[in-house]
């Protein structure tokens, strides 16, 4: 076709799949490819919704082949997770943690590492750990989780064989001084 002595070239349109990419390039789960069509070479303007995520600036164009599938960059939000650590009772043992993350993401663990030690020594034992494994939701709903801690029954003393020894022998009337 001409026009004004220019030929007008058609570009072909072509239908392809949008996916959802975390910056990685990596695919986020649990999300449907978008399908859309456009002309070769012309911008993608078509956007995903991803909960919990943000899509990312993305100049792409339509490609030349028909089906192929293009990754959009998403950038994950952030998330917040509160930790309590109680005993049998439901008594707080410790002041209640926030840790931060983003959607999918592991709740970080190194904090509530740390308060298991310092609970530990003060003679408790986690029984159920909540966070152990945990990761952020996508819904941007702060997360709540549960250490429960039971008291830990004093161990009884069991005497060193030194001790025991010497004793033994005390109780004879034997040797007294050093034991061999």
């Amino acid at each position: 076709m001409a026009m004004n002595g220019y030929e007008t070239i058609e570009r072909p349109i072509v239908t392809i799949a949008l996916l959802a990419a975390d910056i990685k390039g990596r695919i986020i789960q649990g999300v449907r490819p978008k399908l859309v069509s456009g002309a070769v070479g012309e911008p993608i303007a078509a956007t995903l919704a991803v909960s919990g995520y943000r899509q990312l600036a993305d100049n792409q164009s339509f490609p030349a082949d028909s089906g192929a599938r293009i990754k959009v960059p998403f950038e994950p939000l952030p998330q917040v997770a509160k930790v309590r650590f109680l005993d049998g009772d439901g008594s707080e043992l410790h002041a209640p943690l926030m840790l931060a993350g983003v959607s999918d993401g592991a709740v970080p663990r190194a904090e509530v590492l740390g308060v298991r030690r310092e609970l530990a020594a003060a003679g408790y034992v986690a029984i159920n750990d909540e966070t152990f494994g945990a990761q952020f939701a996508r819904d941007s709903q702060e997360l709540d989780f549960t250490v429960m801690f039971q008291r830990r029954e004093p161990a009884a003393r069991k005497p060193s064989w030194w001790a025991l020894r010497f004793h033994q022998q005390n109780q004879g009337g034997h040797h007294h001084g050093n034991v061999q």
